[in-house]
């Protein structure tokens, strides 16, 4: 039972120093970021192709990242566990 305690306390403790990454902008919502990001997604891998790298995750990411700010979305990284779990609770109360 204490391997058990410990076990989720340490993985609380993991969950909570992950970096989460969210995406904002002042007059888009998430359909409008899905759609984006989908685009940016395979524009950076056709940019990623034709500069001979089609498995350089690092580009592909850095390639869609400055889509997106192109986009107007303002990336923010939550370093906190609940941070995140606030913003998923107000998501979650906005939508009704």
């Amino acid at each position: 039972m204490k391997r058990l305690i410990l076990f989720i306390l340490i993985s609380l403790f993991i969950i909570g120093c992950a970096k989460h990454i969210k995406y904002t902008h002042p007059t888009k919502g998430t359909y409008e970021f899905d759609y984006d990001r989908s685009e940016c997604l395979r524009m950076a891998h056709e940019y990623a192709n034709k500069m001979g790298s089609k498995d350089d995750i690092l580009l592909v990411s850095t390639q869609t990242d400055g889509c997106l700010e192109k986009r107007g979305w303002i990336k923010e990284e939550k370093v906190s566990f609940f941070d995140t779990l606030e913003d998923s609770i107000k998501d979650i109360f906005h939508k009704f």
